[in-house]
C-alpha cells in the first residue's frame, strides 16, 4: 500500500470529497473504519501488515476551538505512521517514507540530511527522536537503543486557536 497518493490531503476533513476517494483507492472506507471513540480527540485507522496506521484529529483539537465540545465537529485527516518491521506488531512499511528517508538511516545520517532538528529528546547520551519542519508538515522519528528507526510520523500539526 503506498500512500503517498495522501500526502495532498493533510489537513483535509473526513468529508472531504478528494480525501475520501483516496481513502478508498486504498480500501480504506471510512464510514466503516473512521470514528472517534468515546472521550478521545484522535481516531485511527491502523494497518499492520503493511506498516502503517493514519490518524484523524477532532476539529476542535485541531483548529484549537476550546469553546466547542470534543466529539461534534468533523474529524481531519492529519498524520501517517510508518512502522518498521516488528515495532508494535507492525510489518515494515514497503514504500517511500517522507524526506526521502530509509529504515536503514541513523540519526547522523538524518541530521546531515536535514539538518539539525528543530526538537529531540535524548537519554542517556542516546537519542530517542527527533523531529523537523519538512514541507510546511512535521516529520517524527523514533528510534531504537541502537539508533534504528522503529517509526516514522508525518502530521500536520494542531493548529493553534
Amino acid at each position: 500500500m503506498n500512500v503517498a497518493s495522501l500526502m495532498p490531503h493533510f489537513g483535509s476533513t473526513l468529508n472531504s470529497v478528494p480525501l475520501l476517494e483516496a481513502l478508498r483507492e486504498l480500501s480504506i472506507e471510512p464510514s466503516e473504519e473512521v470514528s472517534l471513540p468515546d472521550g478521545d480527540y484522535i481516531a485511527y485507522v491502523e494497518r499492520p501488515a503493511v506498516g502503517v496506521s493514519f490518524v484523524f484529529t477532532d476539529e476542535a483539537m485541531f483548529l484549537g476551538k476550546g469553546e466547542q465540545a470534543i466529539g461534534t465537529g468533523p474529524l481531519f485527516f492529519t498524520g501517517i505512521f510508518f512502522y518498521a518491521e516488528g515495532v508494535d506488531g507492525y510489518s515494515q512499511y514497503g514504500h517511500e517514507l517522507p524526506g526521502g528517508l530509509d529504515f536503514s538511516d541513523r540519526p547522523s545520517s538524518l541530521r546531515r540530511r536535514l539538518g539539525e532538528p528543530e526538537w529531540s529528546r535524548w537519554l542517556d547520551g542516546s537519542v530517542l527522536a527527533d523531529r523537523w519542519q519538512l514541507d510546511g508538515r512535521k516529520l517524527h522519528v523514533s528510534y531504537s537503543d541502537d539508533g534504528q528507526i522503529r517509526v516514522v510520523t508525518y502530521f500536520v500539526p494542531n493548529i493553534e486557536g
